[in-house]
């Protein structure tokens, strides 16, 4: 089995669906030491373009993450019961068992 390519993103920043494909944008915080620590500048290095059935599958992945991960406390809803929902992180680290990081 050949390695997996791996891209760290820190957040998403565009969906839009073009073609009947689903076209996410992907970002990571850019490195430049004059620019404000709390507003670090955004680069955009990744494009994810999926079919529908394939967004839905991800869609579905993720839901069962968030749900695991809300569980064990990781996150948490702000306002459960109202319209609006954020989430916010646990402060707590995860436990990371990947290889390419030392514990």
């Amino acid at each position: 089995m050949s390695e997996a390519q791996q891209v760290y993103i820190d957040g998403i920043s565009n969906i839009a669906m073009i073609n009947s494909n689903m076209r996410i944008d992907c970002f990571s915080f850019g490195v430049d030491p004059s620019a404000d620590p709390e507003s670090p500048p955004v680069e955009e290095n990744l494009r994810l373009v999926l079919s529908p059935q394939g967004f839905l599958r991800a869609y579905e992945v993720f839901d069962r993450m968030f749900k695991e991960m809300e569980s064990r406390g990781v996150i948490q809803r702000n306002n459960p019961n109202g319209k609006e929902e954020n989430v916010a992180v646990s402060s707590e680290p995860l436990q990371n068992n990947s290889p390419n990081f030392d514990a």
